[in-house]
């Protein structure tokens, strides 16, 4: 029977291993889990963008659009990081030495070389794949 992995199926030992993006591993397992290791495949790592926008029939358009300028901002970017992403803009903080030095370096170390994004085409087929099996897997 398929099991969701946690902290606790970490800890019991109920899932020694857990495929998962390395920011929920980091803020969500990571502090309950002693001796737990982020390891990013160098040879195989995925990726994806969170997609957001601002529906134009929002109460308040311009309140969405501000929020979207302090996600973006410096510190809005350097909260992303100290939640254990990596924020998009992270090479400018980096650059511009506006990034969060100790959340910085509490992330796990990334591959070097490009990161593989996932085409329309593969992305369509995952989802199709999921939704054929989804309740034969999961119940």
């Amino acid at each position: 029977m398929p099991v969701a992995a946690s902290a606790a199926t970490m800890e019991s030992g109920q899932t020694p291993i857990i495929v998962w993006w390395d920011y929920l591993l980091a803020s969500e397992i990571g502090p309950s889990v002693k001796g737990l290791k982020i390891v990013i495949p160098s040879d195989a790592s995925y990726a994806a963008y969170y997609d957001q926008a601002i529906s134009k029939s929002a109460p308040d358009p311009a309140a969405a659009r501000l929020w979207e300028e302090y996600l973006y901002s410096t510190t809005g970017q350097n909260l992303w990081l100290q939640g254990e992403a990596r924020p998009i803009e992270l090479s400018t903080l980096v650059s511009n030495g506006t990034v969060d030095q100790a959340a910085y370096k509490a992330l796990p170390p990334a591959p070097s070389g490009n990161v593989t994004f996932p085409s329309q085409s593969q992305q369509s087929a995952a989802e199709t794949v999921v939704s054929q099996q989804w309740s034969s897997v999961i119940g």
